[in-house]
């Protein structure tokens, strides 16, 4: 890895490790996963403790199935062992297995968003530059509500390789009336999208989330918003991490983590499919960084409530962005979004696909089964008995 990768991986080079010096790590924001061949390990019986994992293979085994979040835990685990005791052959392994090249990336990810999103989000909200508002509509559901706020990201916050106008986005959506079941579905299988679901929507193409590739989507639209003078195109690769246990983000409960991306600028395919060059009258948002987090809804099992930490990437310069146009702009993508998802999908689920996706894959879809399970049990454990 050269200077200047590590520059724009970490920005202050503050979250970056010097161990992973394999020279195969680039930009975790714009890194895809690999197209690897995965061992077969289907002779093997399932692993379902943590503590299980004692060896690479083993490791290996938990990415080729697509649990993310075991395998990034043991391979933390491994990580320190190795270092208290100075294994540095099991490190040499450990930071460049071609087998683990996905998942190094998908950590050094989520370490770098946590640091770069959730921090600077999530933190400060007596700061009177943010501009806050309050989004409710009682056609996606009376007790559906979004607490939003957003501001020019600043100093250390902004990539200095990108430029242009760079935002800072916050949310706390509650009551969205979709089960995490049917929103997992709807957004992992992104192949099965369609553009008339999708608000503005004139092109739209999905690669959806395998377990070969850690779970990782890539999809392409592109927007005409009638309040914007331009049109808006985003390519984004989509990881899913699932959290049994909540992670460090205040407001989190057990849920889906997912971590959007743009791919590098020399990329032009994937997995057989063009991605979009550069054209006049139309923006591409490259660069922007998204940490979703979905959970079970406190207000029953058909809601669920959403946790949301973005900086969003524009091309032009930030005196041609003026906060109030970004705020309207939100609040009618969003909800336009969440009211085209109800109408042409939840509405009409038991007709849609998505259904023989879900009996298709139990790998992904029971992990999202143990963690409404999980959600349950935790909530019942707050009720108080009665005496």
């Amino acid at each position: 890895m050269t200077i200047t990768e590590k520059a724009e991986f970490g920005w202050n080079n503050e979250d970056y490790d010097e161990d992973y010096d394999d020279g195969d790590l680039q930009d975790a924001s714009t890194q895809p996963p690999s197209s690897k061949t995965l061992l077969n390990f289907e002779d093997l019986s399932p692993l379902s403790r943590v503590s299980e994992i004692e060896d690479i293979d083993a490791l290996i085994l938990l990415c080729s199935k697509g649990r993310v979040a075991e395998a990034l835990t043991n391979y933390e685990q491994m990580e320190e062992q190795a270092n208290v005791e100075g294994d540095k052959k099991l490190l040499s392994c450990l930071h460049s297995h071609p087998d683990l090249h996905d998942l190094r990336v998908i950590k050094k990810r989520r370490a770098a968003y946590m640091k770069r999103l959730v921090e600077p989000t999530m933190k400060a909200w007596q700061e009177d530059d943010w501009k806050s508002f309050v989004l409710t509509d009682p056609e996606i559901d009376p007790i559906f509500k979004v607490n939003m706020r957003i501001r020019f990201a600043r100093g250390a916050e902004r990539n200095p390789a990108r430029g242009g106008t760079q935002i800072l986005i916050h949310a706390r959506a509650e009551g969205f009336p979709v089960s995490l079941m049917k929103f997992a579905a709807f957004h992992s299988r992104v192949h099965l999208i369609r553009k008339e679901w999708i608000k503005d929507c004139e092109r739209f193409i999905g690669v959806g989330a395998q377990a070969k590739t850690l779970h990782t989507a890539l999809l392409t639209s592109l927007l005409a918003p009638k309040i914007l003078p331009m049109k808006l195109e985003d390519v984004i690769f989509r990881n899913f991490i699932f959290c049994k246990e909540a992670p460090s983000i205040p407001g989190s409960r057990p849920g889906i983590m997912v971590m959007e991306s743009s791919p590098e600028e020399k990329m032009t395919t994937y997995e057989g499919i063009e991605l979009p060059k550069p054209r006049r009258g139309v923006v591409q948002i490259t660069g922007s960084e998204k940490m979703n987090y979905f959970m079970p809804g406190l207000a029953g099992p058909e809601y669920m409530d959403v946790l949301s930490c973005i900086r969003a990437q524009l091309p032009i310069p930030q005196w041609l962005v003026p906060l109030e146009l970004v705020k309207r702009f939100l609040a009618d993508v969003f909800t336009g979004a969440l009211k085209q998802i109800i109408e042409h999908v939840a509405s009409k689920w038991d007709d849609m696909p998505f259904v023989q996706e879900i009996q298709a894959d139990p790998g992904f879809f029971n992990q999202v089964q143990e963690l409404i399970d999980a959600s349950a049990r935790a909530d019942a454990s707050q009720i108080p008995s009665s005496v």
